[in-house]
């Protein structure tokens, strides 16, 4: 793939046995004249490692310790979180819980902004986080989790698309009806959202703009020697599913259990 004729991608993926950092060094062995990491879950002194030898860009995630030589094109994040509160309270929803990502700096970002958000909201006291790691099997896990609750949450925020529909699954599994017993909310707009037997509703990333933008900036630092960080920020879009709807009992969460 070449960009205005005179760049050439080159993509290393993330896997069981190849790991981020194995993945970026393979870039760096390719001497790669800039690297962009997509929402990567690396150390900050990790990414400076890098930023050292080449211009990096952060694409949909920031640095908590920003440096010069590193720039952040991302979504909002507490936005993105506000937006699917306000949607649920909106629909009669009070108990709202959240299917976290793990340690990383983006999962702790959606986090704070669904506390901050709940807490806006006045619902301060039916916070609800659920311990995970983006992955489908931690869906299936909270799944298990809030069903166990005496005080069952009507509504789910997931950390994204992959956890919510494993959530979906496994409630279905188990004698819940989505979204009558729970709502469910999801994060990215990926192409899984619309795969599951209801179309999720989720928070859409603009996923082109922020790609665009990263491999633009990453132009900017070789060709005109920018040396000024940037943290750009890109607004959030709610898109209305069918797996978020008024509560069947607000405020009680029941539901059923084969």
């Amino acid at each position: 793939m070449c960009i205005r004729d005179r760049y050439e991608v080159i993509l290393s993926g993330r896997t069981r046995s190849h790991d981020e950092r194995h993945a970026v060094n393979t870039l760096l062995a390719y001497r790669c004249e800039a690297v962009l990491m997509l929402g990567p879950d690396l150390e900050e002194t990790e990414i400076n490692r890098v930023a050292a030898s080449v211009p990096v860009v952060l694409a949909g995630r920031r640095m908590v310790h920003p440096v010069a030589t590193v720039d952040s094109i991302r979504t909002d994040e507490d936005e993105a979180l506000g937006v699917a509160i306000d949607h649920l309270v909106a629909l009669g929803h009070r108990t709202i819980a959240h299917v976290d990502g793990g340690s990383g700096t983006i999962s702790g970002d959606r986090r704070r902004a669904y506390r901050a958000h709940m807490k806006r909201r006045g619902l301060g006291d039916h916070l609800h986080v659920v311990a995970g790691d983006g992955t489908a099997a931690c869906g299936e896990r909270a799944a298990q989790e809030l069903l166990a609750l005496e005080h069952r949450p009507t509504a789910v925020v997931a950390f994204n698309d992959e956890v919510a529909l494993a959530l979906m699954h496994a409630l279905t599994h188990r004698g819940s009806t989505i979204p009558d017993d729970m709502s469910v909310v999801g994060y990215d707009g990926s192409s899984l959202s619309r795969l599951a037997p209801r179309v999720l509703t989720t928070i859409r990333q603009d996923a082109d703009a922020i790609g665009r933008q990263a491999v633009e900036r990453a132009i900017a630092r070789l060709e005109e020697s920018a040396t000024t960080p940037i943290d750009q920020v890109l607004p959030p879009t709610l898109v209305e599913g069918e797996t978020t709807g008024r509560p069947r009992a607000t405020g009680t969460g029941s539901v059923s259990r084969r």
